[in-house]
């Protein structure tokens, strides 16, 4: 009997974390192959203080688009002072981070509700699916989405941490992190709301004693906010933005859309339509549900309540945001897979709240539907998703080829029927690409790959 126990208590845990690694040896994998190291796109862009030389301060404070780089542009400068600026390490380090954040994912489940089971399979199904395959592939940017989503994870560990002299200095630190750090910026409006639900909770238990550090804690995530916008320039990244957009009454509709991707249901029909309204009606309720929990003070305020209504809070924020940047392009445009890394969050507090429900026949039904959701999702890749990879390693790859052949850019597009950068003379792609071969960096730190092989390599993966 005592060998059969210690076999189930043993089991899911080994489920989960084998699952865990498989998935990850699989990302790893698809890295590998199919990630080349070539600037693309934005980080041309983004590396722009690199070829200045840059402080640490201007690296976390610069601005791209709507949002700030912070930690992401830091780590981004250390991997390419170590690896001659190249871009395949990169790809790989993003692809730790987001191990990381499973990891984090992993630890504060059993720190809200004990021991796993076998339904925590749903945790790497999420945080480690191939259908954001371009933060890893195409242009990586750790700043946009996989380092904002490791700090919410580490923000919402903090607020576990029983000895408030800790748990409330580390609150403040991820909440600063994170609003500066891409579209973790949202979370400088998620935390303050959460810090005053905690406020309320104090007042309410009139703790003596009790409010020096909660108030302390709000009032520093409101200045971090603030101190956010020093120097801040509204930049929408779009030239179609509008605001508000000729179609206004669809921003909902592509806010629904956008958590449809999320949960693996692409597109803009029936089915997508009805999953994704369904995620902004049900995270609502969430939301309203966990708080008034957290505020009933014969409940305790389990963290769990706060912290589920936090991660889905900031998912629907960001989500509401997309809808908003991007419906000038489209009702569907907020669903590019470079943007699920910060709607994991809603999948993840949809797991907790399912957790959170009182065990029955419904429970495990549910948490089981929500499994198969998402493994239909994160297991196998989709046609459309191995095209778009596909495409972008064999565009990259022949450009690159192209280029050390010519160094000619217009000629390396001809050839390639492949653009690095849409308009050359705006970023100063020539004399970065001068800068690079006179330094022997990014595309030029080893041969460029032979035609023959792209060709080869390109038919036996298809």
């Amino acid at each position: 009997m005592r060998i059969r126990d210690a076999f189930q208590t043993a089991a899911a845990p080994a489920a989960v974390l084998g699952l865990s690694v498989c998935m990850a040896w699989r990302l790893f994998r698809l890295i590998d192959r199919y990630s080349v190291n070539v600037l693309f796109l934005d980080q041309w862009d983004l590396y722009g203080s690199f070829f200045q030389n840059a402080g640490i301060w201007r690296l976390f404070t610069q601005q791209h688009g709507p949002h700030r780089m912070g930690v992401g542009l830091l780590m981004c400068r250390l991997i390419a002072a170590m690896t001659a600026w190249d871009t395949r390490a990169e790809a790989f380090a993003t692809g730790g981070v987001m191990c990381a954040a499973l990891l984090a994912a992993l630890a504060l489940r059993r720190r809200l509700f004990g021991r796993w089971a076998w339904s925590d399979v749903a945790l790497p199904l999420i945080f480690l699916t191939p259908m954001q395959w371009e933060i890893y592939i195409l242009t990586s940017n750790p700043s946009h989405g996989a380092i904002p989503l490791l700090l919410l994870m580490f923000y919402a560990l903090s607020w576990t941490c029983p000895r408030p002299a800790f748990r409330y200095p580390l609150i403040l630190l991820f909440t600063f992190l994170a609003t500066f750090t891409g579209f973790g910026m949202f979370l400088g409006a998620v935390s303050p709301a959460m810090l005053l639900l905690d406020c309320c909770l104090v007042m309410r238990r009139r703790q003596p004693g009790g409010m020096a550090l909660p108030l302390i804690t709000l009032a520093g995530s409101i200045v971090s906010a603030a101190f956010f916008f020093h120097g801040y320039v509204f930049n929408p990244a779009l030239s179609d933005f509008r605001f508000p957009d000729p179609s206004w009454h669809l921003y909902a509709q592509c806010a629904a859309l956008a958590l449809a991707k999320a949960l693996g249901f692409p597109g803009g029909g029936f089915v997508s339509t009805t999953v994704g309204w369904s995620a902004v009606l049900g995270g609502a309720w969430v939301i309203f549900k966990r708080a008034k929990l957290w505020l009933d003070a014969q409940a305790g305020g389990r963290h769990r309540d706060i912290i589920t209504a936090g991660l889905v809070g900031f998912s629907l924020l960001f989500a509401a945001n997309l809808a908003v940047g991007r419906l000038c392009l489209g009702v569907c445009a907020g669903q590019p897979s470079r943007y699920l890394p910060l709607l994991m969050p809603f999948s993840l507090g949809l797991y907790f709240q399912l957790l959170c429900a009182s065990p029955s026949r419904l429970r495990t039904m549910s948490l089981w539907a929500l499994v198969a959701l998402l493994a239909s999702a994160g297991l196998p890749i989709s046609r459309d998703d191995r095209e778009g990879i596909r495409e972008g390693w064999t565009g990259k790859s022949a450009w690159v080829e192209a280029y050390r052949r010519t160094e000619d850019i217009a000629a390396a597009d001809r050839i390639a029927d492949f653009r690095i950068y849409p308009k050359p003379e705006a970023t100063g792609l020539k004399a970065k690409l001068d800068y690079l071969k006179a330094r022997r960096l990014n595309l030029y730190k080893a041969p460029a790959p032979a035609a023959g092989a792209n060709a080869s390599r390109s038919k036996e993966r298809k």
